[in-house]
């Protein structure tokens, strides 16, 4: 477990300074149920100290958080720094299919004709479509993995056809 300090003005309640490097990519929640079980308690138990030191009306709070905690708060700030849209669900959580297209960073409609394709499950709520965001997130990761594979496969050609040196 690392120490975060993290300083606040006074007169404006914002936060003045904190600095969070991560070396490597960030795993937020695993695949496994008891993986995610694990992190959803640390989180909440770290939820819970960040809560009760804002409780206190002092200028400047210490906590001690745990790792996974402070990884997954650095990922969703450099997302939402660097412009991306950042929702924040839990597994089994439903989302729309706007809400779908800013976690896959494509309009609506593209969404729509993968739903109606096949390509990513949904269920109807009266009139309006919901997706598990689970669903949209193993999309979004086997898209990735297909565009890799298609990405060697075409570098392989590249080279055995001497187009690339």
């Amino acid at each position: 477990m690392r120490s975060w300090s993290l300083e606040r003005s006074s007169a404006q309640g914002a936060c003045v300074g904190a600095t969070v490097e991560i070396d490597r990519p960030v795993g937020l929640v695993g695949t496994d149920a008891g993986d995610a079980r694990v992190t959803a308690t640390v989180l909440m138990r770290d939820a819970q100290v960040l809560e009760r030191s804002l409780a206190d009306d002092r200028d400047q709070i210490s906590v001690s958080l745990s790792r996974e905690t402070v990884e997954f708060v650095s990922h969703v700030l450099r997302a939402k720094a660097s412009g991306q849209a950042v929702i924040v669900t839990h597994g089994f959580q439903e989302v729309t299919p706007t809400q779908a297209a800013a976690l896959l960073g494509m309009s609506r409609q593209q969404v729509r004709r993968l739903m109606d394709a096949g390509a990513v499950p949904y269920r109807m709520v009266g009139t309006h479509h919901r997706l598990r965001a689970a669903d949209v997130r193993a999309f979004d990761q086997a898209e990735h993995e297909r565009q890799a594979t298609a990405m060697d496969e075409f570098t392989a050609l590249e080279n055995e056809l001497g187009l690339f040196e």
